[in-house]
């Protein structure tokens, strides 16, 4: 089983660049079952995901756990989490101290 964390940076290079198509491949290239995906939203406003998670579902078998009240967003706060196989039978938000929800 490959399990993978990655801050996508909001889809932006190195190059400083935004290409959402780069960082889906990036994701392919990694060919996990489990990645973690944080800063995958838009910051501000509606935080609506960068990814397209259809897309990605086809090309890879990755599918966001899904977490209610996210609006546009992919997951919680800009973090996603995304699985090959199984169910997830139930999501807990968990408190932490501190500025940012995490």
């Amino acid at each position: 089983m490959v399990v993978a964390s990655y801050n996508v940076h909001k889809c932006i290079g190195t190059d400083r660049r935004f290409d959402p198509d780069r960082t889906a491949r990036v994701i392919r290239e990694m060919s996990p079952d489990v990645i973690a995906l944080q800063e995958a939203d838009n910051r501000f406003g509606d935080r609506a995901g960068l990814l397209d998670l259809a897309r990605l579902e086809l090309e890879t078998g990755l599918v966001p756990v899904p977490v209610s009240g996210n609006g546009k967003g992919h997951g919680w706060r800009g973090n996603v989490l995304l699985f090959k196989r199984g169910t997830v039978r139930d999501v807990h938000q968990l408190k932490l101290p501190g500025l940012e929800p995490r």
